[in-house]
C-alpha cells in the first residue's frame, strides 16, 4: 500500500525512499555477502571467491536472496512509468506475466515475473485489496478457516506440481494461473 502513494508523487520526491534507499541497502548487503563468502573461503568451507566478480554479477543479475531489494526498485519504476495506463490493464498484464513467469527456470526471472502482479495490485489498486480483506474479515471463523486450509492445500499441491521436473509447459501455465489466483 505504501507504494500507491509514492507512485502518484513526482519522481524527485520518490527518488530517495523508493529508489536510492533500496539500492543502497542492496549494495550494502552485497558487501556483507561478499565478506561472508570470502571468510568462508578462508576457512576452507567454500571454494575460491572473486569479490569483484560476485559484486558485478549480483549487481546486474542478483543470484542471492537479495533479489527482493532489486525487485522493489524495478517494480516501483515499472509501476511509476505505467501510472498513465489504467490500473486494471496493468494488473491484468501483470497477472499474465506472473503466470508466464512460472515457466522460467531461472530463479531471478521467475521471482520477478511471478511477483510483479502483487506489487502492481497493491500500488495501483489498493482499494481492491481493502475490499477483499474487509470481506474476509466479515466471515465467521469457520469459512475463513476453510479458505486458509484450502489455500494451504492448493499451495502444497502446486509446490508438488512445480517440483516435478518433467511436467509439460501447459501444466506449468495451469499451475502458474492457480498460484496467482491463490497469491502464491
Amino acid at each position: 500500500f505504501l507504494a500507491s502513494r509514492a507512485v502518484e508523487r513526482s519522481w524527485g520526491s520518490s527518488l530517495h525512499g523508493r529508489i536510492i534507499q533500496p539500492v543502497y541497502l542492496f549494495v550494502l548487503w552485497l558487501g556483507v555477502n561478499i565478506a561472508i563468502d570470502v571468510w568462508r573461503a578462508a576457512l576452507g568451507v567454500r571454494g575460491e571467491v572473486s569479490p569483484w566478480e560476485f559484486f558485478t554479477d549480483n549487481l546486474l543479475w542478483p543470484q542471492t536472496t537479495l533479489w527482493y531489494l532489486y525487485a522493489l526498485v524495478l517494480f516501483f519504476m515499472v509501476t511509476k512509468l505505467t501510472r498513465e495506463v489504467p490500473a486494471p490493464v496493468v494488473v491484468i498484464v501483470g497477472t499474465m506475466v506472473s503466470i508466464i513467469g512460472t515457466t522460467f527456470s531461472d530463479g531471478l526471472a521467475q521471482n520477478l515475473l511471478r511477483s510483479f502482479v502483487f506489487y502492481a495490485l497493491a500500488a495501483r489498486a489498493p482499494q481492491v485489496i481493502d475490499r477483499v480483506v474487509s470481506g474476509v474479515a466479515g466471515l465467521r471463523a469457520g469459512p475463513a478457516l476453510l479458505v486458509v486450509l484450502g489455500a494451504g492445500a492448493g499451495y502444497a499441491a502446486l509446490t508438488a506440481l512445480y517440483l516435478e521436473v518433467w511436467v509439460d509447459f501447459g501444466l506449468y501455465l495451469l499451475a502458474g494461473a492457480a498460484g496467482v489466483l491463490f497469491g502464491l
